[in-house]
This record gives structure tokens, C-alpha cells and sequence, in this order.
């Protein structure tokens, strides 16, 4: 499935259920893609359908066995005919500075590090990606919060969640938790669970 998720959704699943996750590093997955990531996304949840009837083909077979190596096999093979080098390097650079800052970045200061111009970053950013670098941004600073409390494994001090993950202040560490969640952070975290270093949410 693809979507672009800017705000709280609940997503109902109803009998069984196949399913294999296949996680890129952020960027990751334009290298295998043939037009821009945005092509393949909506506004709400849609169908991914960028790799077309094949993966189809190699989904049929991974579900057809039980052995995970065979799984893998299959997956790797089916990425690896498909690997095409992704060209905009600016890009990926501007996701590793996101992604790996310990202070938040404004658009103006990536753009001169990256050495391209704000707009040429915002436009390509947003056509490779589907969000705005602020959308983007959002999202890294959740899973930042996320990872804090799978280290943790326990709520203690939110305002250090907070402070970890970049947030402002408290009152935008409450607002974008309960955007994204429809959960205050305390009532989030509460319900998180960690199997296995996964966070499962236990609605």
C-alpha cells in the first residue's frame, strides 16, 4: 500500500492476511524506481503499483513457501534486476542531514549546505519523496520519539522524549504526538509494546 500520511489514520483489516515488510533506508526506495516516487502516491491509501505485475509473480512465490531464506532469495532477486542508481544525489544527501542531525534543520540552511537553490531543493524534494521537507521533518522527529522510548522501554520523562526527538518545546511535542496519533504522548507510549526491538501499537 502507499499513501501519504500527514495525519492520525486507522486502517481495518479483514481476513487473512499475507504480508512481508520490506524497509529502505529513507531514499531507499528510489533506486528502484523507474519516474518519481510521487507518481505512485495519494493522498489517502492506494495500491503500490510500481513494480506491476511481476512483484505480483514474486509475491505468489514467497508466499508459497515457508523457508525464510527462499523468502529473502526472492526478494533480493526481484530488487537486484531492479536496481537503477537513483541520479539526484542532492537529494539523498539532504534526507542523510535530516535524518541524522541532532538539531532541527531550516530549508534555507540545507539548501546551502547541499549548495543547490531553496526552491530547486523544495521541488525536487517533494517529487521525489511526496512531502515537503517541513511534512518530512515531522515524520523524522516521530520516529525519533519512537526510538527514544523503544531505548527506554518505559515512559519516564516525556520532556526528555521530547528533547531527544527535536521538538520545540513540550506543547508542540503534545500537538504533532496527538496529529499523528490521535493520542496524547502519554496515552501513546502506553500502549506501544516492544517485541523483539519492534514496536507493535496495541490499538
Amino acid at each position: 500500500m502507499a499513501g501519504l500520511v500527514d495525519k492520525y489514520k486507522e486502517v481495518e483489516f479483514y481476513g487473512p492476511l499475507n504480508r512481508v515488510a520490506i524497509v529502505f533506508y529513507p531514499g531507499g526506495i528510489n533506486h528502484f524506481l523507474e519516474v518519481p516516487l510521487s507518481n505512485y502516491l495519494e493522498k489517502h491509501f492506494s495500491e503500490f503499483q510500481a513494480f506491476g505485475a511481476p512483484f505480483k509473480e514474486c509475491l505468489d512465490a514467497v508466499y508459497a513457501t515457508e523457508n525464510l531464506k527462499i523468502k529473502r532469495d526472492l526478494l533480493d532477486a526481484f530488487l537486484i534486476e531492479r536496481y537503477q542508481p537513483f541520479k539526484e544525489i542532492e537529494i539523498l544527501k539532504a534526507i542523510d542531514y535530516l535524518v541524522n542531525s541532532s538539531v532541527p534543520m531550516k530549508v534555507t540552511e540545507l539548501s546551502n549546505q547541499l549548495v543547490v537553490s531553496r526552491r530547486t531543493l523544495l521541488r525536487k524534494f517533494k517529487k521525489h519523496l511526496g512531502y515537503s521537507i517541513e511534512e518530512y521533518t515531522s515524520v523524522i522527529k516521530f520516529r525519533k520519539a519512537l526510538l527514544s522510548f523503544q531505548k527506554k522501554q518505559e515512559v519516564k520523562d516525556l520532556s526528555k522524549i521530547a528533547l531527544e526527538s527535536n521538538y520545540y518545546d513540550q506543547p508542540d511535542f503534545n500537538h504533532q504526538i496527538k496529529s499523528r496519533s490521535n493520542l496524547t504522548p502519554k496515552q501513546l507510549f502506553e500502549q506501544l509494546e516492544i517485541v523483539v526491538d519492534i514496536l507493535f501499537w496495541k490499538l
